[in-house]
């Protein structure tokens, strides 16, 4: 898990399974760019953002995992792209208000479901 005053990382080519919370966690650190990774069978999300802006998710598999794919909270100006999403609990890729704003979101691969991914958008109250 990245954490507050980590900034410009490279989190790249993991294998992050089984784990009994988020496969690849992020929180308040930003320009970050995550590629590459499996994070399958996690009991959180596979990859998890939180309070962060300016960060790169692409070309990840996060499949079979007890919430969501991709997860985003509090989280600006990312990009998402090219990621692979399947068999979730929770959505493929989900972003809790704000995590829209500002972010970049191109289709992601569903291939299990022969079906474009669910996105989750919900406000936070």
């Amino acid at each position: 898990m990245l954490s507050s005053d980590s900034i410009e990382n490279i989190i790249i080519d993991n294998v992050v399974n089984f784990n009994t919370i988020n496969g690849i966690g992020i929180t308040s650190s930003n320009n970050n760019s995550v590629m590459n990774n499996i994070a399958d069978s996690n009991s959180g999300s596979g990859i998890s953002l939180s309070s962060v802006f300016d960060n790169l998710i692409k070309n990840n598999t996060a499949n079979l995992n007890r919430k969501n794919g991709i997860s985003l909270s509090s989280a600006l100006n990312n990009t998402i792209m090219n990621n692979t999403v399947n068999q979730n609990t929770g959505s493929g890729v989900s972003l809790i208000f704000p995590a829209i704003t500002g972010s970049r979101i191109t289709p992601q691969i569903s291939m299990a479901k022969m079906e474009f991914c669910y996105l989750l958008i919900a406000l936070k109250t």
